[in-house]
Protein backbone atom coordinates (compact mmCIF):
# COMPACT_ATOMS: atom_id res chain seq x y z
CA UNK A 1 0.00 0.00 0.00
CA UNK A 2 1.10 3.54 -0.97
CA UNK A 3 1.29 6.07 2.22
CA UNK A 4 0.00 9.57 0.78
CA UNK A 5 3.19 10.95 0.68
CA UNK A 6 6.40 9.38 0.63
CA UNK A 7 10.34 10.20 0.37
CA UNK A 8 12.39 7.35 -1.03
CA UNK A 9 14.53 6.48 -3.56
CA UNK A 10 13.14 4.19 -6.32
CA UNK A 11 14.23 1.45 -7.69
CA UNK A 12 17.01 3.82 -10.03
CA UNK A 13 18.14 6.07 -7.32
CA UNK A 14 15.48 8.90 -8.14
CA UNK A 15 14.09 11.11 -5.34
CA UNK A 16 10.65 11.05 -5.03
CA UNK A 17 9.15 13.83 -2.38
CA UNK A 18 5.65 12.88 -2.38
CA UNK A 19 2.88 12.23 -5.59
CA UNK A 20 2.76 16.05 -6.36
CA UNK A 21 6.70 15.45 -7.20
CA UNK A 22 6.20 13.48 -9.73
CA UNK A 23 5.46 15.50 -12.64
CA UNK A 24 8.81 17.58 -12.04
CA UNK A 25 11.41 14.45 -11.53
CA UNK A 26 14.10 14.74 -13.88
CA UNK A 27 14.74 10.89 -14.20
CA UNK A 28 17.90 10.43 -16.37
CA UNK A 29 17.65 8.30 -18.85
CA UNK A 30 20.37 6.31 -21.10
CA UNK A 31 20.89 8.76 -23.71
CA UNK A 32 22.26 7.81 -27.29
CA UNK A 33 25.85 8.02 -27.65
CA UNK A 34 27.08 10.87 -30.40
CA UNK A 35 29.63 10.44 -32.38
CA UNK A 36 30.89 13.68 -34.28
CA UNK A 37 31.92 13.28 -37.90
CA UNK A 38 35.40 13.02 -38.09
CA UNK A 39 36.77 15.92 -39.87
CA UNK A 40 38.80 15.27 -43.73
CA UNK A 41 42.21 15.19 -42.50
CA UNK A 42 43.43 18.28 -41.38
CA UNK A 43 47.18 17.67 -41.11
CA UNK A 44 47.46 16.69 -44.75
CA UNK A 45 44.66 19.40 -45.83
CA UNK A 46 47.00 22.07 -44.25
CA UNK A 47 50.03 20.36 -45.68
CA UNK A 48 49.08 20.30 -49.10
CA UNK A 49 47.55 24.08 -48.72
CA UNK A 50 51.11 24.88 -47.28
CA UNK A 51 53.22 23.47 -50.12
CA UNK A 52 50.82 25.03 -52.71
CA UNK A 53 50.77 28.26 -51.30
CA UNK A 54 54.66 28.09 -51.11
CA UNK A 55 54.63 27.19 -54.79
CA UNK A 56 52.59 30.40 -55.63
CA UNK A 57 54.80 32.04 -53.66
CA UNK A 58 57.85 31.41 -55.35
CA UNK A 59 56.19 31.74 -58.99
CA UNK A 60 55.11 35.59 -57.56
CA UNK A 61 58.66 36.38 -56.60
CA UNK A 62 60.14 35.09 -59.60
CA UNK A 63 57.96 36.44 -62.04
CA UNK A 64 58.67 39.73 -60.05
CA UNK A 65 62.22 39.75 -60.08
CA UNK A 66 61.96 38.68 -64.26
CA UNK A 67 59.79 41.51 -64.63
CA UNK A 68 62.01 44.32 -62.60
CA UNK A 69 65.36 43.09 -62.63
CA UNK A 70 67.71 45.51 -64.80
CA UNK A 71 67.07 45.31 -68.37
CA UNK A 72 71.00 44.32 -69.28
CA UNK A 73 70.80 41.13 -66.87
CA UNK A 74 68.66 39.32 -69.43
CA UNK A 75 70.87 40.30 -72.86
CA UNK A 76 72.77 39.12 -75.01
CA UNK A 77 75.30 40.77 -77.04
CA UNK A 78 77.80 40.17 -80.41
CA UNK A 79 81.19 42.27 -80.68
CA UNK A 80 82.60 42.41 -84.55
CA UNK A 81 86.05 43.36 -84.88
CA UNK A 82 85.57 44.64 -88.73
CA UNK A 83 89.75 43.15 -89.12
CA UNK A 84 88.42 39.71 -88.38
CA UNK A 85 86.55 40.29 -91.73
CA UNK A 86 87.18 40.75 -95.37
CA UNK A 87 86.39 44.62 -96.82
CA UNK A 88 87.00 46.66 -99.86
CA UNK A 89 86.50 50.49 -100.14
CA UNK A 90 84.70 52.19 -103.30
CA UNK A 91 83.16 54.93 -104.48
CA UNK A 92 80.86 56.08 -106.72
CA UNK A 93 81.31 55.23 -110.58
CA UNK A 94 80.26 58.28 -111.93
CA UNK A 95 82.27 61.59 -109.79
CA UNK A 96 85.81 62.10 -109.43
CA UNK A 97 85.88 60.83 -105.79
CA UNK A 98 88.97 59.63 -104.65
CA UNK A 99 89.33 56.40 -101.68
CA UNK A 100 92.00 54.75 -100.53
CA UNK A 101 93.42 52.82 -97.11
CA UNK A 102 95.47 54.96 -95.04
CA UNK A 103 96.04 51.46 -93.06
CA UNK A 104 94.58 48.54 -94.44
CA UNK A 105 95.18 46.08 -91.59
CA UNK A 106 93.64 48.63 -89.10
CA UNK A 107 90.70 49.29 -91.79
CA UNK A 108 91.56 52.72 -91.65
CA UNK A 109 90.43 54.70 -94.90
CA UNK A 110 90.15 58.38 -96.29
CA UNK A 111 88.02 59.34 -98.41
CA UNK A 112 87.91 62.80 -100.78
CA UNK A 113 84.75 63.57 -102.51
CA UNK A 114 84.24 65.39 -105.79
CA UNK A 115 82.78 68.68 -105.02
CA UNK A 116 80.81 68.80 -108.51
CA UNK A 117 78.93 65.95 -108.09
CA UNK A 118 75.85 65.80 -105.91
CA UNK A 119 75.64 62.19 -105.10
CA UNK A 120 79.13 62.07 -104.39
CA UNK A 121 80.24 59.24 -101.76
CA UNK A 122 82.60 56.73 -100.69
CA UNK A 123 81.92 53.30 -98.87
CA UNK A 124 83.62 50.64 -96.79
CA UNK A 125 82.04 47.11 -97.44
CA UNK A 126 82.33 44.87 -94.54
CA UNK A 127 81.85 41.05 -96.16
CA UNK A 128 80.01 39.21 -93.60
CA UNK A 129 79.83 35.56 -95.43
CA UNK A 130 80.98 32.43 -93.49
CA UNK A 131 82.49 29.38 -94.98
CA UNK A 132 79.07 28.34 -95.57
CA UNK A 133 77.95 31.18 -97.22
CA UNK A 134 75.78 32.44 -94.59
CA UNK A 135 75.62 35.82 -93.46
CA UNK A 136 74.76 37.13 -89.55
CA UNK A 137 71.56 37.11 -87.57
CA UNK A 138 71.11 40.38 -86.28
CA UNK A 139 66.88 39.94 -85.46
CA UNK A 140 67.88 38.81 -82.75
CA UNK A 141 69.31 42.50 -81.14
CA UNK A 142 67.61 45.49 -80.73
CA UNK A 143 70.49 47.76 -80.49
CA UNK A 144 73.70 49.06 -82.00
CA UNK A 145 76.87 50.55 -81.51
CA UNK A 146 79.47 51.66 -83.62
CA UNK A 147 82.99 52.87 -81.88
CA UNK A 148 84.73 55.11 -84.79
CA UNK A 149 86.94 57.78 -84.79
CA UNK A 150 86.05 60.57 -87.44
CA UNK A 151 88.01 63.12 -88.71
CA UNK A 152 85.90 65.76 -91.14
CA UNK A 153 83.17 67.91 -90.89
CA UNK A 154 80.18 65.81 -92.03
CA UNK A 155 77.23 65.78 -89.65
CA UNK A 156 76.60 61.87 -90.62
CA UNK A 157 77.47 58.63 -91.83
CA UNK A 158 75.54 56.12 -93.58
CA UNK A 159 75.14 52.53 -92.22
CA UNK A 160 73.76 49.97 -94.06
CA UNK A 161 73.22 46.73 -93.27
CA UNK A 162 72.19 44.13 -96.52
CA UNK A 163 70.41 41.15 -96.03
CA UNK A 164 69.93 38.18 -98.33
CA UNK A 165 66.93 36.76 -99.01
CA UNK A 166 66.12 34.13 -101.24
CA UNK A 167 63.08 36.11 -103.12
CA UNK A 168 65.14 38.78 -103.97
CA UNK A 169 68.37 36.98 -104.85
CA UNK A 170 69.80 36.84 -108.47
CA UNK A 171 73.11 35.81 -108.98
CA UNK A 172 73.27 38.32 -112.05
CA UNK A 173 72.25 41.30 -109.84
CA UNK A 174 74.63 43.30 -107.35
CA UNK A 175 71.67 44.65 -105.78
CA UNK A 176 70.02 41.45 -104.57
CA UNK A 177 70.30 42.37 -100.73
CA UNK A 178 68.23 44.18 -98.84
CA UNK A 179 69.31 47.54 -98.55
CA UNK A 180 68.86 48.57 -94.62
CA UNK A 181 69.79 51.84 -94.51
CA UNK A 182 70.00 53.92 -91.23
CA UNK A 183 71.75 57.65 -91.52
CA UNK A 184 73.61 57.87 -88.02
CA UNK A 185 75.10 61.13 -86.50
CA UNK A 186 78.72 61.10 -86.61
CA UNK A 187 78.64 62.02 -82.38
CA UNK A 188 77.24 58.60 -82.42
CA UNK A 189 80.27 57.11 -83.72
CA UNK A 190 82.87 58.52 -81.92
CA UNK A 191 81.06 58.80 -78.66
CA UNK A 192 80.44 54.79 -78.79
CA UNK A 193 76.51 55.79 -78.28
CA UNK A 194 74.14 52.59 -78.48
CA UNK A 195 70.86 53.60 -81.45
CA UNK A 196 67.80 51.67 -81.61
CA UNK A 197 67.79 48.65 -84.76
CA UNK A 198 64.17 49.53 -84.85
CA UNK A 199 65.90 53.42 -86.66
CA UNK A 200 66.90 51.06 -89.45
CA UNK A 201 64.30 51.68 -92.73
CA UNK A 202 64.89 49.85 -96.38
CA UNK A 203 66.32 52.44 -98.63
CA UNK A 204 63.39 54.21 -100.71
CA UNK A 205 65.42 54.18 -103.89
CA UNK A 206 66.20 50.22 -103.65
CA UNK A 207 62.07 49.58 -102.56
CA UNK A 208 61.60 51.55 -105.81
CA UNK A 209 64.72 50.31 -108.26
CA UNK A 210 63.39 46.80 -107.39
CA UNK A 211 59.30 47.69 -107.06
CA UNK A 212 59.42 45.56 -103.83
CA UNK A 213 55.17 45.18 -102.38
CA UNK A 214 54.45 46.86 -99.61
CA UNK A 215 54.73 43.61 -97.35
CA UNK A 216 58.33 43.16 -97.46
CA UNK A 217 59.08 47.14 -97.44
CA UNK A 218 60.03 46.12 -94.03
CA UNK A 219 63.54 45.77 -92.73
CA UNK A 220 64.80 42.34 -92.19
CA UNK A 221 67.53 40.94 -90.54
CA UNK A 222 67.85 37.69 -90.56
CA UNK A 223 70.93 36.97 -92.81
CA UNK A 224 73.07 40.10 -92.60
CA UNK A 225 76.01 38.83 -95.75
CA UNK A 226 77.14 42.53 -95.65
CA UNK A 227 78.01 45.68 -93.80
CA UNK A 228 78.52 49.24 -95.38
CA UNK A 229 79.59 52.49 -93.96
CA UNK A 230 79.19 55.57 -96.23
CA UNK A 231 79.64 59.01 -96.10
CA UNK A 232 76.81 61.12 -95.12
CA UNK A 233 73.90 62.04 -97.12
CA UNK A 234 73.92 65.93 -95.64
CA UNK A 235 76.67 68.21 -95.18
CA UNK A 236 79.29 66.79 -96.88
CA UNK A 237 82.89 67.12 -95.84
CA UNK A 238 84.41 66.84 -98.81
CA UNK A 239 87.44 65.55 -96.73
CA UNK A 240 87.01 62.15 -94.62
CA UNK A 241 89.17 59.54 -92.62
CA UNK A 242 87.15 56.94 -91.07
CA UNK A 243 88.22 53.96 -88.59
CA UNK A 244 85.82 51.43 -87.66
CA UNK A 245 87.56 50.52 -84.27
CA UNK A 246 84.42 48.12 -83.17
CA UNK A 247 81.05 47.09 -83.42
CA UNK A 248 78.81 46.31 -81.20
CA UNK A 249 74.75 44.37 -81.27
CA UNK A 250 72.75 43.79 -77.68
CA UNK A 251 69.64 42.07 -77.27
CA UNK A 252 67.28 41.17 -74.96
CA UNK A 253 67.43 37.35 -74.42
CA UNK A 254 63.93 37.36 -74.88
CA UNK A 255 61.59 39.60 -75.89
CA UNK A 256 59.11 41.31 -73.71
CA UNK A 257 55.83 40.26 -75.86
CA UNK A 258 57.42 36.13 -75.04
CA UNK A 259 58.27 36.94 -71.51
CA UNK A 260 54.96 37.68 -70.78
CA UNK A 261 53.46 35.15 -72.66
CA UNK A 262 56.14 32.64 -70.76
CA UNK A 263 55.18 34.02 -67.45
CA UNK A 264 51.31 34.05 -68.71
CA UNK A 265 51.80 30.45 -69.67
CA UNK A 266 53.50 29.13 -66.81
CA UNK A 267 50.80 30.62 -64.39
CA UNK A 268 48.17 29.18 -65.93
CA UNK A 269 49.71 25.77 -66.06
CA UNK A 270 51.04 26.21 -62.10
CA UNK A 271 47.47 27.13 -61.26
CA UNK A 272 45.74 24.36 -63.49
CA UNK A 273 48.22 21.88 -62.01
CA UNK A 274 47.55 23.04 -58.24
CA UNK A 275 43.42 22.83 -59.27
CA UNK A 276 44.30 19.17 -60.23
CA UNK A 277 47.03 18.42 -57.52
CA UNK A 278 43.80 19.64 -55.35
CA UNK A 279 40.94 18.01 -56.71
CA UNK A 280 43.00 14.23 -56.65
CA UNK A 281 43.75 15.25 -52.83
CA UNK A 282 40.44 16.40 -52.05
CA UNK A 283 39.03 13.12 -53.94
CA UNK A 284 41.60 11.34 -51.60
CA UNK A 285 40.01 12.58 -48.62
CA UNK A 286 36.41 12.44 -49.66
CA UNK A 287 37.27 8.37 -50.14
CA UNK A 288 38.91 8.36 -47.14
CA UNK A 289 36.11 10.81 -45.31
CA UNK A 290 33.81 8.28 -46.96
CA UNK A 291 35.25 5.25 -45.62
CA UNK A 292 35.43 7.00 -42.35
CA UNK A 293 31.79 7.30 -42.18
CA UNK A 294 30.56 3.94 -43.00
CA UNK A 295 33.11 3.15 -39.91
CA UNK A 296 30.73 5.73 -38.15
CA UNK A 297 27.48 4.68 -39.72
CA UNK A 298 28.39 1.19 -38.51
CA UNK A 299 29.88 2.26 -34.68
CA UNK A 300 26.81 4.52 -34.81
CA UNK A 301 24.34 1.67 -35.56
CA UNK A 302 25.78 -0.10 -32.74
CA UNK A 303 25.88 2.21 -29.65
CA UNK A 304 22.20 2.73 -31.05
CA UNK A 305 20.93 -0.65 -30.41
CA UNK A 306 22.70 -0.65 -27.53
CA UNK A 307 21.50 2.30 -26.18
CA UNK A 308 17.70 0.98 -27.20
CA UNK A 309 19.05 -1.90 -24.84
CA UNK A 310 19.94 0.20 -22.20
CA UNK A 311 17.05 2.05 -22.78
CA UNK A 312 14.79 -0.51 -22.37
CA UNK A 313 16.66 -1.88 -19.53
CA UNK A 314 16.17 1.62 -17.63
CA UNK A 315 12.26 1.68 -18.11
CA UNK A 316 11.32 -2.20 -17.98
CA UNK A 317 11.36 -3.68 -14.59
CA UNK A 318 13.35 -6.59 -14.38
CA UNK A 319 11.35 -8.94 -12.47
CA UNK A 320 8.11 -8.81 -14.42
CA UNK A 321 9.09 -7.55 -17.15
CA UNK A 322 6.49 -4.93 -17.17
CA UNK A 323 7.42 -0.88 -17.34
CA UNK A 324 8.68 0.39 -14.35
CA UNK A 325 8.27 3.95 -12.61
CA UNK A 326 10.48 5.15 -15.36
CA UNK A 327 8.59 3.41 -18.17
CA UNK A 328 5.13 4.80 -17.05
CA UNK A 329 6.27 8.14 -16.73
CA UNK A 330 5.85 9.23 -20.40
CA UNK A 331 2.68 7.40 -20.13
CA UNK A 332 1.58 9.40 -17.47
CA UNK A 333 3.00 12.14 -19.05
CA UNK A 334 0.41 11.48 -22.68
CA UNK A 335 -2.13 11.17 -20.85
CA UNK A 336 -1.96 15.03 -19.14
CA UNK A 337 -1.69 16.18 -22.37
CA UNK A 338 -4.71 14.70 -23.88
CA UNK A 339 -6.32 15.88 -21.00
CA UNK A 340 -5.61 19.22 -21.41
CA UNK A 341 -5.75 19.66 -25.43
CA UNK A 342 -8.25 17.01 -26.57
CA UNK A 343 -10.52 16.95 -23.22
CA UNK A 344 -9.60 12.91 -23.20
CA UNK A 345 -10.56 11.36 -19.97
CA UNK A 346 -7.71 9.97 -17.97
CA UNK A 347 -7.50 7.62 -15.10
CA UNK A 348 -5.17 5.38 -12.95
CA UNK A 349 -5.66 2.36 -10.94
CA UNK A 350 -3.11 1.59 -7.99
CA UNK A 351 -3.51 -2.76 -7.88
CA UNK A 352 -2.26 -3.97 -4.09
CA UNK A 353 -1.52 -7.66 -3.67
CA UNK A 354 -3.09 -9.13 -0.90
CA UNK A 355 -1.35 -10.49 2.48
CA UNK A 356 1.88 -11.10 0.01
CA UNK A 357 4.09 -10.76 2.72
CA UNK A 358 2.26 -14.38 4.25
CA UNK A 359 3.68 -16.33 0.22
CA UNK A 360 7.19 -14.55 1.13
CA UNK A 361 7.06 -15.99 4.83
CA UNK A 362 5.46 -19.19 4.23
CA UNK A 363 6.97 -20.00 0.83
CA UNK A 364 10.07 -18.12 0.28
CA UNK A 365 11.48 -15.21 -1.46
CA UNK A 366 11.61 -16.97 -4.55
CA UNK A 367 8.11 -18.13 -4.88
CA UNK A 368 7.36 -15.12 -4.34
CA UNK A 369 8.75 -13.84 -7.26
CA UNK A 370 7.32 -16.43 -9.39
CA UNK A 371 3.81 -15.15 -8.44
CA UNK A 372 4.75 -11.16 -9.09
CA UNK A 373 6.03 -12.47 -12.34
CA UNK A 374 2.33 -14.76 -13.01
CA UNK A 375 0.68 -11.87 -11.87
CA UNK A 376 2.30 -9.59 -14.21
CA UNK A 377 1.44 -11.90 -16.91
CA UNK A 378 -2.22 -12.28 -16.11
CA UNK A 379 -2.87 -8.56 -15.73
CA UNK A 380 -1.11 -8.51 -19.21
CA UNK A 381 -3.63 -10.60 -20.55
CA UNK A 382 -6.64 -9.25 -19.03
CA UNK A 383 -6.52 -5.08 -19.97
CA UNK A 384 -6.61 -4.54 -23.49
CA UNK A 385 -4.18 -1.34 -25.11
CA UNK A 386 -5.53 1.56 -23.82
CA UNK A 387 -4.11 0.15 -20.46
CA UNK A 388 -0.58 0.53 -19.82
CA UNK A 389 0.40 -1.52 -16.89
CA UNK A 390 3.53 -0.61 -14.43
CA UNK A 391 5.24 -2.08 -11.37
CA UNK A 392 5.64 0.16 -9.42
CA UNK A 393 7.39 -1.13 -6.48
CA UNK A 394 7.09 -4.67 -4.54
CA UNK A 395 3.73 -5.98 -5.03
CA UNK A 396 2.67 -2.82 -6.12
CA UNK A 397 1.12 -2.40 -9.57
CA UNK A 398 0.07 0.82 -11.37
CA UNK A 399 -2.20 0.96 -14.57
CA UNK A 400 -2.53 4.18 -16.34
CA UNK A 401 -5.84 3.82 -18.59
CA UNK A 402 -5.97 6.55 -21.53
CA UNK A 403 -9.26 7.66 -22.54
CA UNK A 404 -11.41 5.80 -19.60
CA UNK A 405 -13.12 7.76 -17.28
CA UNK A 406 -13.25 6.68 -13.62
CA UNK A 407 -16.36 4.67 -14.38
CA UNK A 408 -14.66 2.95 -17.18
CA UNK A 409 -11.34 2.58 -15.04
CA UNK A 410 -13.43 1.42 -12.13
CA UNK A 411 -14.43 -1.52 -14.80
CA UNK A 412 -11.42 -2.65 -15.66
CA UNK A 413 -10.42 -3.18 -11.80
CA UNK A 414 -13.54 -4.96 -11.00
CA UNK A 415 -12.89 -7.53 -13.62
CA UNK A 416 -9.48 -7.89 -12.90
CA UNK A 417 -10.60 -8.40 -8.62
CA UNK A 418 -13.03 -10.77 -9.51
CA UNK A 419 -10.94 -13.06 -12.20
CA UNK A 420 -7.76 -13.02 -10.45
CA UNK A 421 -9.61 -14.64 -7.01
CA UNK A 422 -10.36 -17.34 -8.89
CA UNK A 423 -7.45 -17.72 -10.52
CA UNK A 424 -3.94 -19.69 -9.29
CA UNK A 425 -1.37 -18.22 -10.45
CA UNK A 426 1.43 -20.52 -9.82
CA UNK A 427 2.57 -23.44 -7.05
CA UNK A 428 -1.00 -23.92 -6.57
CA UNK A 429 -1.11 -20.51 -4.82
CA UNK A 430 -4.44 -18.36 -5.41
CA UNK A 431 -4.44 -14.18 -4.34
CA UNK A 432 -6.29 -11.30 -3.82
CA UNK A 433 -6.04 -7.71 -4.35
CA UNK A 434 -7.05 -4.50 -2.90
CA UNK A 435 -7.56 -1.62 -6.27
CA UNK A 436 -7.83 2.66 -5.74
CA UNK A 437 -8.76 4.44 -8.53
CA UNK A 438 -9.13 7.79 -9.45
CA UNK A 439 -9.30 10.06 -13.05
CA UNK A 440 -7.96 13.02 -13.62
CA UNK A 441 -9.99 16.22 -12.96
CA UNK A 442 -6.97 18.58 -12.39
CA UNK A 443 -3.99 18.99 -14.40
CA UNK A 444 -1.93 17.38 -11.31
CA UNK A 445 -0.50 13.99 -11.54
CA UNK A 446 0.18 14.41 -7.52
CA UNK A 447 -3.52 14.73 -6.68
CA UNK A 448 -4.65 12.23 -9.24
CA UNK A 449 -2.01 9.36 -7.12
CA UNK A 450 -3.17 10.91 -3.91
CA UNK A 451 -6.67 10.17 -4.82
CA UNK A 452 -6.05 6.41 -5.79
CA UNK A 453 -3.40 6.32 -2.83
CA UNK A 454 -6.22 6.72 -0.97
CA UNK A 455 -9.13 4.83 -2.34
CA UNK A 456 -6.31 2.39 -1.77
CA UNK A 457 -5.60 2.74 1.50
CA UNK A 458 -9.54 2.61 2.03
CA UNK A 459 -9.92 -1.22 0.05
CA UNK A 460 -7.44 -2.23 2.69
CA UNK A 461 -8.50 -0.99 5.66
CA UNK A 462 -12.36 -2.09 4.72
CA UNK A 463 -11.35 -5.78 4.41
CA UNK A 464 -9.26 -5.66 1.02
CA UNK A 465 -9.75 -8.04 -2.29
CA UNK A 466 -12.31 -4.59 -3.57
CA UNK A 467 -12.03 -1.95 -5.77
CA UNK A 468 -12.63 1.65 -3.90
CA UNK A 469 -12.82 4.62 -6.48
CA UNK A 470 -12.20 8.42 -5.85
CA UNK A 471 -15.75 9.25 -5.77
CA UNK A 472 -16.73 6.41 -3.08
CA UNK A 473 -13.79 8.22 -0.20
CA UNK A 474 -16.79 10.39 1.12
CA UNK A 475 -18.40 7.46 2.28
CA UNK A 476 -15.62 6.31 4.44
Amino acid sequence: MFPAFIHQKNDYGADIAGWGGLCSLNFSLVTPFKVESMSISKNAMFKSIRSSDLVLILFAVLSLAILFLPKGWLTHSFELDPTKYPANITSEAKGASQVRWLDKEKQIWHCDLDEHYKSAYCSLTINLLNERWQGIDFSRFNRMTIDADYQGSSKTVRVYLRNRHPRNFSSCDEMFTKYNLVEVPVEYLTEAKPFEMASFGVADWWLALKNIPLEYAHPEFKNVVFLEIQTGSFHKSMSNTIHIKKITWEGQLVSDEILYRVLAAVWGLTILGLLVLRMFQLNRDIKLNTRHQNELISINKLLNLQHKQFEELAQTDALTGLLNRIGIRDSLLAGVHEWNQKNEPFSVIIMDLDNFKNINDEFGHDVGDDVLVALANFIKRNVDESCFVGRWGGEEFILACKNSDLVSAQAVADNLRRVLEKTVLCHDISVTASFGVSTLDSPDLGQLFKNADDALYRAKSSGRNRVVTQDQLKYF
